[in-house]
Order: structure tokens, then sequence, then C-alpha cells
């Protein structure tokens, strides 16, 4: 009999096979890949578990792996948590927008590239707050030239935070990427694991619309979606200012629109969960 998670786990396969595609992934190395990732996930069970030493055997009655293999990619090291390093630039928009101080009812309020005397708060003072290991000019030209800031003709610095995504480039997308794809995954499987611990994963979704329904919805989904993640990302720049807050856990917290062509008997009805 067919175990009935291979259908799911195949469906979300194909955009991971239409990135690997695109980007001449060929499938040995995939294979690698999926084969230290179990060795891995198996060893942090295995360990969790407390049963004893972690052996090489031990993992390859887990996974399947040949025990030689085994021993050969657990010596290998992974640096995947790179990927959850929000670059210098991603956390000033997120200062800048999150910050009370920095805001007016209008948003993110114009900043002075550096201010005249040594009161108020400028541009400098602003990238200085988050890190002093690189010069806020480098900061700015970068920004700049990716449309994220612009400056106006009384040399003031505004900031265009709806640009962040449409600005970042290969690398940087690619690391938001494996994050996001990475915690939502890794959500809806654990809810589907440990469904007495279940965390929020909420979705809506219509079949049977026209391009026209679509496009209305993605507008609303995303005034709706900015309005939410500015919400949160206020309360964390709120809860940062505060010694008991801080510790070692990450959070997440997204939102995505998708649409697709579907099927013609699908296209018959209009079905929402």
């Amino acid at each position: 009999m067919t175990n009935p998670v291979l259908p799911a786990v195949e469906h979300l396969l194909y955009p991971l096979a239409r990135l690997l595609l695109d980007r001449g992934i060929g499938f040995g190395t995939l294979s690698e890949v999926i084969k230290f990732v179990m060795i891995k996930e198996a060893e942090r069970q295995l360990g969790d578990a407390q049963e004893g030493t972690v052996t090489d055997s031990r993992i390859s009655i887990a996974t399947g792996i040949h025990r030689k293999e085994v021993k050969r990619l657990r010596a290998l090291d992974s640096h995947d948590t790179d990927y959850f390093a929000a670059s210098l630039t991603a956390q000033v928009v997120a200062k800048w927008t999150g910050d009370p101080k920095l805001r007016t009812r209008q948003g993110p309020k114009p900043l002075p590239k550096k201010k005249k005397t040594t009161r108020g708060f400028d541009f400098e003072d602003l990238v200085r707050s988050i890190s002093t290991d690189v010069r806020p000019k480098a900061v700015l030209d970068d920004m700049l030239l990716r449309g994220l800031a612009s400056m106006d003709e009384d040399g003031l610095v505004n900031l265009h935070p709806d640009n962040l995504a449409l600005k970042q480039g290969q690398e940087e997308t690619l690391q938001y990427l494996s994050m996001n794809i990475h915690d939502h995954l890794s959500t809806a499987i654990g809810n589907l694991i440990t469904p007495e611990k279940k965390a929020l994963e909420r979705c809506v979704h219509y079949h049977g619309l026209s391009h026209a329904a679509v496009a209305q919805l993605q507008k609303v989904s995303e005034k709706q979606a900015m309005q939410a993640l500015l919400a949160v990302n206020k309360a964390a720049q709120a809860l940062l200012k505060q010694e008991k807050s801080r510790g070692e856990q990450r959070m997440n917290f997204g939102v995505y629109f998708f649409n697709e062509q579907i099927d013609t008997d699908s296209a018959k009805r209009a079905d929402h969960v």
C-alpha cells in the first residue's frame, strides 16, 4: 500500500524541481543533499530521544542509507544557519519602519543624512544603533542604488520599504526562500506530527475565479498583509528594547499570495476554505 504521505511530498517537490532545473542542478547533487539532511535529522532525533550513543548503524537503520555513506556524510558540516541572518540593510529598514520614534502617521520619518548639531537623530545614528562594523555611507549608497531610499531637495533621506522585496539580489532572495520555506514547512509538518501543539498556519483559498477577481484579491491581500507585517515588526522593535525580552529564540511571521490556472472541472465551481 502506498504511504499516504508520498503524494503530498511529491506535490511539494515540484516547485523545488523547477528551481533545480532552472539552476542546472542535477539529481546526483540533490541526492547528496537529501542523504545529508536525512542523516543529520536522524542524528538529531535519536539524540533528543536519549537512547544511548547515536551510531552510524542506528542512523543507517532509521534512514535506509548505507552505513559507509552515513559515516562519510556525518563528517561534513552544515552552514545553513547563515540563511537566518538578516542583512544590515534589512535590519535598518526593520528598525526604521518599526520604531515609533522614527515613524509618523504617514509612515517612516525622513531623516537627515547627518545632523548639523549634536541634537536629534540622523541616518548615521540609525545605522550605528544596529552595527558599527559598516560605514553608514556604504549602507546609504546601497539603499539609494537599490531604490530603498531616496534623497529629497531638503537633503533628507526618505525610506521606501515596499521596495525591499523587489530590489533583493539573487543571493539575498535565495536566503529568504530558504528561510521562509523552511519555517513554513516546519510549522505545517509540526502541526501534523504533534497536533496537540499546533502553531499558527492559516490560509484563505478559492477556486473558480476570473483573472480580474484574482487581481483584485491580490491587491486586498497585499494591503492587509503589509499592515499585519508592520504591526508585528513594531511590536518586535518595542520588545527588543527590553532586556528581559532578549534570548536565543528566533521567530518568523510571513505572508504570501499564489495563483495558477486550474483544470476545467475544478473551474466549474467556486470552492473555498
